[in-house]
Parts: structure tokens; sequence; C-alpha cells
């Protein structure tokens, strides 16, 4: 484990997480925020839209805006991204617009935004809140996030953990992580941010099973709408522990083991640097992170080499199955966990993007008989993932590539331009949300950003 001395051996229990990061999250000054974390917050809020408003045209985005419009609330005040002007109670407003940023797995990768985002919109817009108190908040709550979630999977890398067990972290932290941004935007004080943050664990669940179904993105969206519940209730005298995160019989100790758990995070990297202060990349095609390296080298293939797919005999890749758990796709959602199906899209279209998820292009013939022809093999030596074509001619072709997020703002920004026009957006309402967003802390109010983003 990372850190001085006493956080190796003492137990976590010894450390005030809960207090360190509900005052790090409501008490830091918007003017104390790093610049470069700012304009890193700007690029993954403009990205969080874009993949959510693309996912809104797809069944889970029909069905996750159905649930919103049916259920409603009295108070119809907060937008549902995408077509339709629709908008809704803030609560439900967050779980439709957390479920549609996780819908597709095409957001940043980390996933943090697609909880802490969609409550932060909720709320500012119905308290007509600033553009600087949006970016604050989401770049504290991220932090305080980013650093937790470093606390309970303190052995990821090594393949140890709750998320080896089966834990998906962001059923854990995405109610805690809402409930943050929540509290700092709602005015909540240090001590009911305390008890916030036990209320938010009532709502932490999550298991990696789901992945490959609708299920996996509801986790965003239940966790915002959690937080903002969480931070209601506390502020009205409503009491969850203030020592849940590192107390005994609490969130940390139960989701990992002594071994793997580590409270350095929080007790000595927190906002020391911001984790935004170094550029965190998006993602360049709707799938799981882990496949991200055989799509590459299957476009790398498809872009080099002249062949008709049904000249291919055989295709061998050697991607993991722990993230990449579907070996067939029968629509979207298991579409973007099954390597066959994304190695072979890449083959037939030289591209990933969000035509090969449109539509019927699950149900592309081609790229169907094609993925039955695709076999994992061994973890090859080498860096990256290797994807091995073999043809009718005898001839065998390979390429390999890594899995590489995009960190140019050109990119980012042509990455929502062609998520907003699937969405069936005008070209002039991308263009403004484009440099609302630019300009977000210059912003009186999220109002006309709102606006365009229900399609009003």
């Amino acid at each position: 484990m990372s850190g001085a001395e006493g956080t190796q051996t003492s137990p976590i229990h010894a450390f005030p997480l809960t207090q360190k990061l509900a005052s790090f999250v409501v008490e830091t000054a918007f003017g104390d925020i790093p610049a470069t974390a700012l304009e890193h917050g700007r690029q993954l809020i403009l990205d969080t839209l874009g993949v959510s408003l693309l996912a809104s045209r797809h069944r889970i985005g029909e069905l996750i805006r159905s649930h919103a419009s049916m259920l409603g609330g009295h108070r119809r005040t907060a937008s549902v991204l995408g077509p339709g002007n629709l908008r809704v109670d803030t609560v439900w407003a967050a779980q439709a617009n957390g479920t549609l940023a996780n819908a597709l797995d095409y957001d940043s990768g980390g996933h943090l935004p697609t909880h802490i985002l969609p409550a932060i919109l909720a709320i500012a817009e119905e308290r007509r809140l600033s553009g600087a108190d949006v970016l604050g908040a989401f770049v504290l709550a991220y932090e305080a996030s980013a650093r937790l979630t470093k606390v309970i999977d303190a052995k990821r890398a090594q393949q140890q953990g709750p998320t080896y067990r089966g834990w998906w972290h962001v059923g854990l932290i995405a109610p805690v992580a809402a409930c943050l941004a929540a509290c700092r935007l709602l005015g909540a004080n240090v001590s009911e941010t305390r008890c916030a943050m036990g209320v938010a664990t009532a709502s932490s669940a999550g298991f990696r099973r789901n992945m490959g179904t609708m299920t996996k993105a509801l986790h965003s969206g239940n966790g915002a709408r959690g937080g903002i519940e969480a931070a209601m209730l506390a502020m009205q005298g409503f009491t969850g522990d203030p020592e849940m995160i590192e107390g005994e019989l609490g969130f940390a100790s139960a989701i990992a083991f002594e071994d793997e758990r580590d409270p350095a995070p929080v007790m000595e990297k927190l906002g020391a640097p911001y984790v935004l202060e170094k550029p965190p990349g998006v993602k360049r095609y709707p799938a799981v992170t882990p496949s991200h390296g055989v799509i590459s080298a299957a476009i790398e293939l498809a872009r080099t080499k002249r062949f008709d797919p049904g000249e291919i005999i055989s295709v061998e890749a050697d991607y993991r199955t722990f993230s990449l758990t579907r070996q067939t796709a029968e629509n979207e959602e298991e579409a973007g966990f099954c390597a066959p199906f994304l190695i072979a899209s890449a083959l037939v279209h030289g591209e990933f993007g969000p035509s090969q998820i449109a539509g019927g292009a699950i149900d592309d013939q081609h790229v169907q008989a094609l993925s039955r022809k695709v076999k994992q093999i061994p973890k090859t030596e080498g860096e990256g993932n290797i994807v091995i074509v073999r043809l009718a001619n005898a001839e065998t072709i390979s390429a390999r590539a890594r899995g590489s997020r995009a960190f140019e703002q050109d990119f980012i920004e042509a990455k929502f331009r062609a998520c907003a026009l699937h969405a069936g957006m005008q070209e002039t309402a991308v263009a403004e949300m484009v440099d609302i967003v630019g300009a977000l802390d210059q912003k009186e109010d999220l109002a006309r950003l709102m606006r365009l983003a229900r399609g009003a």
C-alpha cells in the first residue's frame, strides 16, 4: 500500500475519512480549484452530455425516459436529456440522465461523471445555480469519489479486492459521490454532509454480473437519485452514521478485506494534486474499456489490408473475458461487452462508433456471421492486444494495438457533435452547447443549456 507508515499499519477506522471528504467538498472555495482541473472538468461534462444524448435515441433511452415521464412528480423542474422537451421532478431527472450517461459505455471510462453530473444538472437547473457552481461541484465531487474508489479497491491492479469478487464500484460509490455534489450545491455544512454520506450508503450496491444488461447503466441513475435524496434528507434532520466510510462495520470495512483497503488516497492525496490536473481522456469507442485494444487492432487491419469479410476463415484475439463477459450479441447492451461482435464489426466496417451500434447494426448479417469465427486465445507477449486474421488464400495477417483514450480538445468536441447529431439535434444547437460548456463558469445559470439538451 502507498502512503506513510501510519496509514500502512493502522486500521481503517483510525482515519477520519468521512470528515475529510465532506469538508473538502463543501468547504473548498471555487477559486482554490486548479485551473487545469476545471478545464478537464469542462471536457468531461461535454463528453458526458454527448453520450447521454446519443443513448436517448436507443431502446434503453426510450425506456428510462418513459419511466421518468410516468413518475414525473408534481415539480417538473429538471430536464431529461434528449428530444421531446421532457421535464420531471429533480430526482427522476437525475435517475434518467444517470442511466443515459452510462447506457452505451461510451463515457470517459471511469464512470464517475455518469452519476455526479446528472445529480448536479438536476439540482442546478431547479435552483438556477451558476455555471461556476456546477463546475466547482463537479470537479470536487469527482476528486473525492476518485480517491474513495482507491480506498476500497486498492488491490485492483493485482486483480484482487471487491471488483474481483463481483462488486461493481459504480454501484458502490455512485450514491456517495452524487451526495457530496448535492450537499455542496444545496449548501449543507460538514456535519450535515457527513450524515448525508451515511444515508447515501443505504443505496450502495451493484454487481458486475449485470454488465451487458440495461441494469448496468441503472447503477449510475440510481446513484444520482439516491445521492440527491440523501442530501435532502440529512439537511432535514434525517440521521446517518457520520463515520460511515471508515467506521467498524461500515462502508470500507464491509466491502474490502483489511489488506485490500488503503486510507492514503484520501488522507494523503485528496486534492494534492487533483486527479483532474492530469488530462482524463475520453473513450474512442462505445464499448467497455478492455475491448478497445482489439477494436483498434481490427480497425487497423481493415484499413491497411483489402479483403472481403467473406474471405476470412477465422479470427483469433487475446482479449480478457473478465469485463468482456458476453460471447454473443443479440442487443445493444450485450454488444458493448462482446469481444467477438466488436472485433467482427470493426473488421467489416473499418471503424466503430455510433453508427455501429445504431438501428439494425447489431443484427448485420455480415458482422454476426464473422463474429462466430472469432476465437479467444491466451494472452500473447507484447504491448497491447493482438488480432490475427486467417484468409481463404492461406494468408495470415495480424495487428496489435493498445486501447488508448483521446485527450485532444478537437476530438472531444468532434465526438460530442457526432453523438448529438446522431441523437437528432440540429447543428446550430450542437454548436451552441459546445460554446456554453466551454465557458461554463461564466454562465449565470443552466437554463439555455438544458433547454437545448432536452430539444425544446
